[in-house]
């Protein structure tokens, strides 16, 4: 799924494009047009593939020598968390580790670790951390929640240092999805991460 507002795909463009300029009577305005469609596309799909490489970069070892992180990992980092700051309760929908793929499940372990370090630094007041991971229409759809009463900010540093609320929405819109964080209705802070599937 690629982000509102984006152009289509260049293959199509690029036929469009052809079928224009072979037409018996072309018109250059609008083979301007398809060519500055797909000079769009292009610079998109390259930009979203480097954001990709410098997530899966960004994994902890050298490069080909250790497993991309995935939901098992998820799991440990919770256990970690617990063992030193509120309890996290961790519900991963029923096969969901043999079905996803390596890069989504990569980039779940990377929200998790960083929303888990906002809530130890900024959610002082949390007695319970609730994460959850399972497959929608749209996605994987990852929440995390905490009971505290002081949402988590976002200092100066995370927003220039990739992360936080900002590094977390990278890493989603790196994989064409979304990331929404406020206070939760029943009080506390809540994130909210759509991964497409496709």
């Amino acid at each position: 799924m690629r982000p509102p507002g984006t152009a289509g795909p260049p293959g199509p463009q690029a036929r469009a494009a052809r079928f224009t300029r072979l037409a018996a009577d072309p018109d250059p305005a609008r083979a301007d047009e398809v060519f500055a469609r797909i000079e769009t596309a292009g610079d998109e799909a390259l930009g979203s593939m480097r954001r990709l490489v410098k997530v899966l970069r960004e994994e902890d070892g050298p490069p080909g020598t250790t497993p991309v992180a995935g939901i098992q990992e998820i799991r440990e980092l919770t256990e970690r968390f617990s063992a030193t700051g509120p309890p996290v309760v961790l519900y991963v929908e029923d096969g969901l580790q043999d079905r996803l793929p390596g890069d989504i499940a990569a980039t779940a372990h990377r929200i998790v670790l960083e929303a888990l370090t906002d809530i130890g630094k900024h959610a002082a007041t949390a007695t319970t951390v609730r994460i959850g991971l399972r497959t929608t229409p749209a996605g994987l759809e990852l929440r995390i929640a905490d009971d505290g009463g002081r949402p988590a900010r976002l200092s100066d540093q995370a927003r220039g240092g990739g992360y936080g609320l900002a590094g977390m929405a990278e890493r989603a819109e790196a994989m064409g999805g979304t990331l929404k964080a406020g206070p939760a209705p029943e009080g506390g802070w809540r994130v909210t991460a759509i991964l497409p599937l496709q």
